[in-house]
């Protein structure tokens, strides 16, 4: 072992609880209200904006991180709920040094503290002749892509790519961890250029933040990709560790909501070979409730509804990932990896309603009921893929070629109950799904001309899923089928593409081709009939 290094990472409650306004609003946080600390952050030499710099604030007491936050796009920033007290503060962007904010006080009598400009300037260090070193923006544009970066993003340690994503322009997240891309949640999730055995907002929330290098938004996929993704597609890079020796990373986190993380990854590299093991755990609680009083007027005569909501959700998944790479040569690399994830969410509301008119003191038409809904899903999966690179001697020239077998199962119960009058009406459904998905493919890339690329590939993709979806109801205290619809779903994929890009100073384009051939077979239930469908497109 030549070398051991482990960086552990804690997020404590109070970041959690009060790390910025945006955040703490929209997931419907509970804060109490003290001070306010607002300010704007500019560029030191044009004066612009800059979106999505770190806030954080520290006790003048103890040196303890307290809160902090990040800028908009017009680089204003406003935290809430701070508590009392005096404080120091700093500003840091990537790409940009370190601004120290000078010491100042919360008090009843100072509660709203407004901090003005603040401006930074682009980091240099001076070696033996003068050099700039910027790292890359936190959100950079490309041709056909935006690119984020989550490493100094203080609101997202502790969480999920689905916390990277949050302040993401075009993406859209809730309170239950559910993403949208452009209005839609149908978007095709990648993992290094490789397809997630799970979908959308499910993939996102199993992979921590602290193992993210970067992740690129594809709105307007070229011919490379598949159409699987109508939203666009997600593509997550990973961090991979270069260092020779044993090299670790550990981080922790607990914050509002019952939040509880953890994750590890250790390598350990010589020469030839590096081999990789880590594992991640993340789970959540959301309690809530509500109450609604409505009253509808019709001239003397009134109709009051009273309505009263209990909400409870948890989610929960682990996953373990290993393999190893074998580095033949300076210019070839051969990888191998798999992964074994667990995933659960469940939870159930429940909403109790009466209604009646007010008929000159006189109560008519009285009504009272109570519906329940709850809900378990439980899944697992596994994966594993053997993916090999080459790099010709020209920069950016390379081949590479990857096979990909990934199976899932999933359970998905949902009971459904509605008392009226004491009266139940119950009901509730099942549904036991699988998939089997094998796929490989073979991509090429030339550079030419000054910024331009030529990519040409081939793809082949094996699916198969099957469902069975029971619709049950109460009868003499028995669940008994009422419904029920099993099928099998086999789809095969064929499809080549060419692709064509170059850059102009602020003009781009890229030109695409792709052709693709569909086997579909459909086989549903023992009374239906089986269908068959072959297309090119």
């Amino acid at each position: 072992m030549r070398k051991i290094f482990f960086s552990f990472i804690i997020v404590c409650v109070f970041l959690q609880l009060s790390v910025y306004a945006q955040q703490g609003q929209h997931r419907g946080g509970n804060m109490p209200a003290n001070g306010t600390i607002n300010g704007r952050v500019v560029d030191a030499n044009t004066n612009q904006a800059v979106e999505y710099a770190n806030i954080s604030f520290y006790s003048l007491r103890d040196s303890s991180l307290v809160t902090g936050g990040i800028t908009n796009n017009r680089g204003f920033f406003q935290i809430t709920s701070v508590p009392y007290g005096a404080y120091y503060g700093f500003v840091e962007f990537i790409g940009y040094g370190k601004q120290k904010i000078d010491k100042f006080t919360l008090t009843p009598n100072a509660k709203d503290i407004n901090l003005g400009v603040i401006k930074i300037g682009v980091a240099a260090e001076v070696l033996k002749e003068a050099v700039v070193e910027a790292e890359n923006l936190q959100v950079e544009y490309k041709l056909d892509r935006k690119v984020i970066t989550p490493d100094k993003d203080l609101s997202s340690a502790g969480g999920s790519a689905v916390d990277v994503l949050e302040n993401t322009p075009s993406v859209q997240t809730d309170i239950d961890g559910n993403v949208s891309i452009r209005g839609s949640d149908n978007f095709l999730v990648l993992i290094d250029g490789r397809p997630s055995p799970l979908q959308g907002s499910e993939a996102l929330q199993q992979i921590p933040s602290a193992t993210i290098q970067s992740i690129e938004i594809i709105t307007n996929p070229s011919a490379k990709y598949e159409a699987d993704g109508v939203g666009g597609i997600v593509n997550v890079i990973l961090k991979k560790d270069k260092r020779q020796g044993v090299n670790g990373l550990f981080s922790a986190s607990y914050g509002s909501f019952n939040s509880l993380g953890g994750d590890f990854l250790i390598n350990a590299r010589t020469t030839n070979f590096n081999f990789f093991v880590g594992a991640n755990y993340n789970s959540r609680r959301n309690v809530g409730e509500g109450w609604n009083l409505q009253k509808t007027y019709y001239n003397t005569d009134t109709l009051v509804v009273e309505k009263a909501s209990e909400r409870n959700r948890e989610w929960a998944n682990g996953r373990i990932r290993g393999g190893f790479d074998y580095f033949i040569s300076p210019n070839d690399v051969l990888t191998f990896s798999g992964n074994i994830g667990l995933h659960k969410m469940g939870g159930g509301t429940q909403d109790s309603i009466t209604s009646f008119w007010n008929k000159n003191n006189i109560i008519e038409d009285y009504l009272s009921y109570l519906n329940d809904n709850i809900s378990n899903n439980r899944g697992v999966y596994y994966s594993t893929d053997l993916n090999y690179q080459h790099k010709f001697t020209k920069q950016g020239h390379e081949i590479s070629a990857y096979a990909y077998f990934d199976l899932s199962d999933n359970n998905n119960q949902s009971s459904y109950s509605e008392y009226i009058y004491n009266i139940p009406d119950e009901y509730k459904t099942i549904t036991e799904s699988g998939a089997r998905n094998l796929r490989g493919q073979i991509d090429y890339i030339l550079p030419i001309w000054t910024n331009g690329q030529f990519e040409a590939g081939y793809q082949a993709k094996q699916r198969l899923s099957t469902n069975d979806y029971h619709y049950q109801v109460l009868d003499a205290d028995m669940w008994k089928d009422s419904l029920q619809n099993d099928y099998e779903f086999n789809e095969n994929i064929q499809s080549g593409y060419l692709t064509l890009s170059n850059e102009f100073k602020k003009f781009g384009y890229k030109l695409g081709l792709r052709t693709e051939y569909t086997n579909r077979y459909f086989a549903p239930t023992a009374n239906s009939q089986e269908q068959s469908t072959k297309y090119e497109d």
